[in-house]
Formats: C-alpha cells, structure tokens, sequence
C-alpha cells in the first residue's frame, strides 16, 4: 500500500436525483470530523454493453 490510512470509496448510482436522496446533508458531524480530505468527481457513462 501506497497510504495504509487511505480508504477509496468508489459508488454507482442510476440518477442524479437518486444519489441527492442517499448524500442529503452530507455526512453526520462525527463522522465529517474524522475526514481528513476529500476529492469528489462524477463520471459519465454513455452506454455499456457486453465485450
């Protein structure tokens, strides 16, 4: 491991709207304290299909 006290969180999501219901005000006050950094970023994904 590059950063042992790292932890990547990768999610996936169908809508926008569904990802605004999960995230709502953001994380509890608690857990927000315990985030050193974070770097956010949506990717768009035209189409899957089988290979």
């Amino acid at each position: 491991m590059i950063e042992p006290d790292r932890i990547n969180v990768h999610e996936r999501w169908e809508t926008d709207e569904a990802l605004a219901r999960f995230r709502g005000a953001g994380p509890e006050p608690a857990q927000a304290a315990r985030i050193r950094d974070a770097e956010v970023r949506a990717y768009r994904i035209a189409a899957v299909e089988a290979p």
